[in-house]
């Protein structure tokens, strides 16, 4: 799962993994249910860190 978009996995054009999508992803993998605030601080014990996707356009005037 590390290496894969979550449309590798079967996600409707996902782009980038967030965790309500990691917790339905455990859900489906392993029928284990849990809440967002367990997945973060299951991820924070196991180093993982999370940033804000940034996007910047192809097509974007740089002098703007």
């Amino acid at each position: 799962m590390l290496e894969q978009q979550p449309a590798d996995v079967g996600f409707e054009a996902r782009y980038t993994w967030t965790l309500p999508l990691v917790a339905e992803w455990i859900e489906r993998e392993f029928c284990i249910q849990m809440s967002v605030r367990g997945i973060r601080v299951m991820l924070k014990r196991m180093n993982f860190s999370f940033t804000k996707a940034t996007y910047t356009l192809a097509n974007a005037d740089e002098e703007a």
